[in-house]
């Protein structure tokens, strides 16, 4: 095995984490090495066990770049955040697989990864049926503000943020990347956590982009939390009677009023080739301030300057 570049893979998976302020585990380095040589955890171990510490330190079985120990601490106490966020999270999607049309709910971005700060949002990741999601994300929106859960202007702390959906014939993510290595997407696809998932979409989610293999061979098999396994019965008495020709009335219907109140910004921003706010057929992507080229430049000038 190719030590030296193994511990490539290893810089550059902790320079993406240093992003957000994560050092990782020894079981988190092996998992999210970026392109990484075919090797077992032994010969991992070995390189961990004799990393040069003006590139790498540990503390506490935490792995960080040279000189960042201090975000041991702060990933030790966000480790509460994101499990408190988790259970705000689990509590909404008891709501959310009540909505007809719903397959699949997992949580991402910044909970999914282990980095939430307490004022942060949790975010969201929706799978629909085709042809439905626009009925799927109305009622979802719907349901957690009458619950006073839905993230709004002057409240996000907390708050449920609905701001991505793909129905079941887009699972593919590949036309969304940014760049071939768009490494965002990519670790966000393989940290996103299930919490309503039925029909294994998930599975199904790491089977379609096998592209992610070439970066993250190692990410699959995870052990994830028990996801919620069984629709709410207004889904399962909805669903049959809005499939056809009715349901599409429905979905018509619900895709004109959602499109009459979303801001002329976010549909300015859709016709833009960005990729941040996408208003497609089966895909719904409303990230404004979308950071994945900001994040992937720091990123590649970070393993630029660690790997001279």
């Amino acid at each position: 095995m190719n030590q030296g570049v193994f511990l490539e893979s290893i810089i550059r998976a902790l320079s993406f984490f240093d992003l957000f302020d994560l050092p990782l585990t020894r079981e988190e380095i092996f998992r999210y090495a970026w392109s990484p040589p075919s090797a077992g955890k032994l010969e991992l171990e070995n390189i961990l066990d004799n990393l040069p510490p003006e590139k790498i330190g540990n503390k506490f079985g935490y792995y960080f770049l040279s000189g960042r120990e201090t975000i041991v601490e702060e990933r030790r106490r966000r480790v509460a955040i994101s499990d408190q966020k988790i259970k705000r999270a689990r509590a909404a999607v008891k709501w959310l697989r009540q909505v007809p049309f719903i397959k699949a709910v997992f949580v991402c971005n910044s909970v999914a990864f282990g980095s939430p700060r307490e004022k942060s949002d949790i975010d969201l990741f929706i799978i629909t049926v085709p042809g439905r999601i626009w009925v799927a994300r109305f009622f979802a929106n719907l349901i957690l503000k009458l619950t006073l859960q839905r993230i709004g202007k002057l409240h996000s702390a907390n708050k449920i943020c609905l701001s991505f959906f793909l129905d079941s014939k887009h699972l593919d993510l590949s036309p969304l990347a940014i760049a071939p290595d768009d490494v965002y997407l990519a670790y966000w696809a393989l940290t996103l956590i299930p919490l309503f998932d039925p029909e294994a979409f998930y599975a199904q989610i790491l089977k379609t982009n096998r592209w992610l293999d070439k970066f993250l061979p190692n990410a699959k098999g995870a052990i994830l939390p028990p996801a919620l396994g069984k629709p709410g019965l207004w889904q399962r008495l909805a669903e049959p009677m809005w499939r056809g020709s009715y349901g599409n009335i429905i979905e018509n219907d619900t895709k004109k009023i959602q499109l009459m109140k979303l801001s002329y910004a976010l549909k300015d921003a859709a016709k833009k080739p960005d990729k941040n706010v996408i208003i497609a057929d089966g895909i719904l992507k409303f990230h404004e301030h979308d950071l994945r080229r900001v994040l992937r430049d720091k990123w590649l000038a970070k393993c630029g300057d660690l790997l001279i």
